[in-house]
């Protein structure tokens, strides 16, 4: 049962990163697509190499060190060489954290996460993404403090949802060696996520000089 909602979790992360690249490119921002496609491969490589996948069963930092070093690949992407982001294009993407949320939810119900782990990751995913949701539906994309509340609020949740898979995975797999493991969305989809909210701060706490200049 384990097996099957990976995959289709997994699949739905190839749809993330394609509705992604289409909203980077609808934004005017279509030259960081190489870039979050890079992202994509890499974290696709970590999930889904074997000899990576023994590494990170093997050495308990290795998971989190990949997953940090995808999230300053794609943060530094998206905060300077996108030069900000738009807020539409991180909330138009929201229901994915929904998605997701579900996703984990559903894993952990069929027994394939501990439960100190997914109860608080899936309805945090879920929380955040029906905000953004919310904020889409009811005209507020360009709410400058709407929008840094809800960005804070979004890196709050990942944070958490990675000190938490650092505190109870690893223990979990090793008592569970035949449990499928999450692949593509803590190595991909988590650092994305966390680079949208970064690079939606970056705009809307450092204006950029275009809009100083139309301010003056």
């Amino acid at each position: 049962m384990t097996h099957s909602i990976l995959l289709v979790i997994e699949i739905l992360g190839v749809g993330f990163a394609l509705h992604l690249a289409w909203a980077l490119r609808r934004a005017g921002l279509a030259a960081g697509i190489p870039v979050l496609a890079v992202g994509f491969a890499i974290g696709l490589i970590n999930a889904h190499l074997p000899a990576l996948a023994a590494l990170r069963e093997q050495v308990f930092f290795a998971r989190p060190a990949m997953i940090l070093g995808m999230v300053i690949w794609l943060g530094g992407w998206s905060i300077w060489g996108l030069r900000g982001v738009p807020g539409w294009v991180a909330l138009s993407v929201s229901p994915w954290r929904i998605i997701f949320g579900a996703g984990l939810l559903a894993m952990g119900l069929a027994g394939g996460l501990p439960p100190a782990f997914f109860w608080s990751a899936a309805l945090g995913d879920i929380a955040v993404g029906a905000l953004g949701l919310l904020l889409l539906a009811t005209g507020q994309a360009e709410n400058r403090r709407a929008l840094i509340a809800w960005n804070a609020l979004g890196l709050l949740d990942l944070g958490h949802v990675l000190v938490l898979g650092v505190m109870h995975l690893a223990a979990f797999y090793g008592a569970n060696p035949d449990v499928a493991r999450l692949g593509l969305l803590p190595q991909f989809g988590v650092p994305a996520f966390i680079a949208l909210h970064l690079g939606m701060l970056r705009a809307l706490l450092i204006p950029s000089r275009a809009r100083v200049s139309a301010a003056r």
